[in-house]
């Protein structure tokens, strides 16, 4: 039996496994104790930008209504006020970037792509959700927003954009950037190389998983590092207590 089986684990993804790569004691507490962590205020900045984002694209003849949902949207996930002030400038730098791509393409099920790829030696499958899909323009284009403007696409970002540009073929994989004031675009370059990548860390996690079926036995090989952004939530640290002892 699998790692994966031996934990009842029917799938993959890319952040899971990019989690699994950059803080593993976080993985396992969260994934397999269950022992899930709020996420700050930054993430639902980026939920309520796209949400922004993808209305604008979807209803060119109605830009004006764009912040006021992604404000809408953000005010639903979070309290936040001094995140919430950077929404309106992250929004426009995005569309600065998006708005010459048109409408994207929209699922019969949903905005979102859902896209399912084979890893090499990996027993389950990868799975993701894409951003946006441009079929008119064979392009794919995941949004992130981000207090500071990355100069190249962060390795995480890659091995996710990897997962969608195999699902869709020839399709070019491009990440947009958006701080409050700034804003790129950066294509994907040598995406089986990424891929391969992700399927390393995958099948390192099954081997870890196959050491044993009890989470807590697996905890308590790892230590977490509290010095991880990964922490910053109060609930995280108290969880990290309760599982580690530390």
């Amino acid at each position: 039996m699998s790692g994966f089986a031996q934990h009842g684990i029917e799938h993959v993804s890319a952040s899971s496994l990019n989690l699994w790569a950059s803080e593993p004691a976080m993985w396992v507490m969260e994934r397999l104790l269950k022992m899930r962590s709020p996420v700050g205020p930054a993430a639902h900045v980026g939920t309520a930008v796209e949400a922004g984002v993808e209305y604008a694209l979807l209803n060119p003849d109605k830009l004006h209504d764009a912040l006021p949902v992604a404000l809408t949207k953000y005010d639903a996930l979070c309290q936040d006020a001094d995140a919430k002030l950077k929404i309106g400038g992250m929004l426009e730098q995005a569309l600065k970037q998006l708005a010459a791509y048109g409408k994207p393409d929209v699922p019969e099920d949903g905005r979102q792509h859902r896209v399912e790829v084979t890893l090499e030696g990996v027993a389950v499958p990868a799975i993701g959700f894409t951003d946006f899909v441009f079929h008119g323009h064979g392009v794919i284009v995941d949004l992130k927003t981000s207090s500071t403007l990355p100069s190249a696409i962060k390795a995480s970002h890659a091995r996710q954009g990897a997962v969608y540009a195999a699902a869709f073929g020839n399709y070019g994989m491009r990440f947009c950037y958006a701080t409050p004031k700034k804003s790129a675009v950066y294509e994907l370059e040598n995406a089986r190389d990424h891929l391969a990548a992700l399927a390393n860390i995958a099948r390192r996690l099954e081997r870890f998983l196959a050491l044993s079926r009890d989470p807590h036995e697996l905890a308590g090989l790892l230590c977490p590092n509290y010095d991880s952004f990964y922490w910053n939530e109060p609930q995280a640290r108290a969880n990290g207590l309760r599982v580690f002892g530390f």
